[in-house]
């Protein structure tokens, strides 16, 4: 089975076809959207205020496509454990989580690719002595689930500061400000096991719409 799962804070899609965006809930997103509802607004400015009870929000209104529940359900606890562990740049957490086929392929927010999870541990090395990271929380989560492939995407707010004593190689969101970011993931099963065989991350811009569109 194939899974498609967008960050977006919600409940688990009880049935397969299930569709569901929300908006973003950084401010600017939200000062962009005026089509939004007030209740929309109201959320996105709950956001903001209480990470925590947003994180339990978001995760609840995930929406998925396709699978079991027990499939959805083990699609979004992966998820959420990679956050975690992505916060505190904790090896021994992810290494469960990424898969171990030597063919996989991770592009990096930092926009260079790593060429499976030993490469990626090396990385982790490298930050975790140089960024002091954080919990980056989920929204407009969403996915699609078919056969043993699976894919999860959302956009993530968060924030770190570089403690090298050395500059970074490319500065990007390192004065502890708040950003958006994008996240895509492709889950297979290892062993009968979901394991992230793929992911992409990228920044987001909360800036002018080409177009308006």
């Amino acid at each position: 089975m194939t899974l498609f799962a967008t960050c977006d804070g919600g409940r688990l899609a009880g049935q397969a076809g299930a569709a569901n965006l929300l908006l973003p809930s950084l401010e600017n997103y939200a000062s962009q959207a005026p089509k939004a509802s007030p209740e929309t607004r109201a959320w996105q400015v709950a956001v903001l205020a209480s990470p925590v009870q947003a994180k339990r929000e978001n995760v609840n209104d995930a929406k998925i496509i396709g699978g079991t529940q027990d499939d959805r359900k083990k699609l979004l606890e992966l998820h959420e454990a990679y956050l975690v562990a992505n916060g505190k740049f904790d090896w021994p957490a992810i290494e469960p989580i990424w898969s171990k086929q030597p063919h996989a392929r991770f592009f990096n927010l930092n926009g260079h690719t790593y060429q499976g999870a030993e490469h990626w541990s090396r990385l982790w090395a490298f930050y975790g002595k140089n960024v002091k990271g954080s919990y980056w929380t989920p929204y407009e989560i969403g996915g699609e689930i078919s056969g043993n492939m699976a894919v999860v995407w959302c956009h993530r707010r968060g924030s770190r500061n570089w403690i090298g004593s050395n500059s970074p190689p490319r500065d990007i969101h390192y004065q502890g400000q708040e950003f958006m970011s994008r996240s895509t993931m492709v889950f297979h099963k290892e062993e009968g096991k979901w394991r992230i065989v793929h992911a992409h991350f990228s920044v987001g811009d909360v800036g002018e719409r080409p177009g308006g569109i």
